[in-house]
Formats: structure tokens, sequence, C-alpha cells
């Protein structure tokens, strides 16, 4: 087998990295200072443990809370709220949070699933609801039957009731993400905050103020959860803790 020729161009990753390390290398003494500052000691997400946590929640750490579920996309919206106009008076990290606090923060920005299966006890008829099955459904399934001949029966009697209700199967990639969780918005706030960068271009002026929009609404819904928690504000009034944040998909 020939040996490939080089053929002079650089992954898109490593030309990014080389424009980064471009920039590096064009700021003052002092900037660079800053900015490793930054990455030591206020931008906590770029620790290798707090990284290997994030890509491997089952694995045990150090830390008392857990790294599941949409840990990552949780203590991302919440660093970001603590960038909004207010957002200092949030002393604590994510990392720091107590119980409470981060409890408060994950029901806000936490998945939420439809439930798959529901079990109804009640010998009463219920009214037939769009979206479900009728109850109670007196089946009987052969459990000495392989999973792809009983998986294929059960949604055979599934489609059942989607076709009587006009209901069809979501995409099965709906929903789903494939990139990992960014933390650009925060940095790039922090970076103009802090003077590292004092001509932003047109992108990063851009991304900040979309950083700025979705911190005031991080910052309303947390502060409302929070008096919510705390019996100041009724928890049933109409208002929303988490919206649909299309930046961040």
């Amino acid at each position: 087998m020939k040996p490939r020729k080089p053929t002079g161009k650089h992954p898109p990753l490593a030309k990014e990295l080389g424009k980064i390390k471009a920039w590096i290398k064009s700021l003052t003494p002092q900037k660079r200072e800053k900015l490793r500052e930054l990455r030591t000691k206020i931008w906590w997400w770029r620790r290798g443990e707090i990284r290997h946590a994030f890509k491997n929640p089952h694995e045990k750490t150090r830390f008392s809370f857990s790294f599941e579920g949409t840990a990552e996309e949780v203590a991302r919206n919440y660093e970001l709220m603590r960038r909004s106009a207010n957002g200092e008076m949030f002393a604590e990290n994510y990392l720091e949070l107590p119980r409470t606090e981060r409890t408060v923060a994950y029901t806000l920005w936490g998945a939420q699933f439809e439930p798959p299966y529901r079990q109804i006890f009640s010998p009463n008829p219920k009214p037939e609801l769009l979206g479900w099955t009728v109850s109670p459904h007196r089946i009987e399934w052969n459990l000495f039957l392989d999973d792809k001949t009983l998986t294929k029966a059960f949604l055979e009697y599934i489609n059942q009731y989607r076709n009587a209700q006009k209901i069809s199967p979501p995409h099965p990639l709906k929903g789903k993400k494939f990139r990992g969780v960014s933390w650009n918005y925060i940095e790039i706030l922090d970076c103009i905050k802090f003077g590292i960068v004092t001509k932003p271009n047109s992108g990063q002026r851009s991304a900040a103020s979309v950083a700025r929009r979705l911190a005031k609404k991080f910052s309303d819904a947390y502060n409302e959860a929070i008096r919510a928690y705390n019996g100041e504000i009724d928890p049933l009034e109409d208002f929303s803790f988490s919206g649909d944040f299309d930046e961040f998909k």
C-alpha cells in the first residue's frame, strides 16, 4: 500500500485550534493572565474531572450530586442566568449550590418526558382521553415468546389506537441532541466583561446579545421558581419556567 501524500490541508478542528492559539498569542500579557484565571478559577466546566463526569454520569465522583440526565444543560442554564443584570446576587456557582437551589434548577431545566404507560386501578369506567389507550386493558402476553415477536405484536396493538385517534408516531430522532452542550455564550460574556475582548466582532456581538436575552429569561424563571418554592407566590399561577430557546438547539 502506497503511503498517502500530504494534501497540505488540516482538519477543521486543527484549523480552529490554530486560530485560538493565534488569538491568545495576540493578547497582551495582562489579558492572557486574566484569560488563564478565567479558565482555572471561573470556568469550572472546563476541568477534566467535570468533563469526564458529564460524559460518564454513572461513574462515582467526589461530588455530592449526580451528573446524570440533563445535568450539564441545567448547569449551563444556571451559570448563564448568573450572567444576567441581577445575576451577581447568586454568589455560588452550580457546583457550590445547596440541594434546594439545585433541585429548583433541575426542575426548571431538566428534561420532561411523557410517561410511556400508566396504571389504572379504579374499576369505575373513565372517559377516553385522546392519546391514551382504553382502560382496563384485559390483555395477556405470552412470556415464552421471543422479544421480537412480542414487540411486533405490541406495536400492532398500539397502532390500532393510533389509527383510530389519527395520531402519528414522532420521528425516532425528534428531540434528540447529538451535539454537546455549548458554554460559548457564557465564555464570550465573561471575556467581554473582564476586558479580554475589547472590540468584539459582529459574530461576538450577536452571540453576546443572544446570551444576555437568554440570561434574563433564565433569571426571571429561576427567581419565580425560588419564590414559589418558598411559598411567596401560588405555584399554580400561570408562568413559564423553562421556555423553548432555539438558540441552544
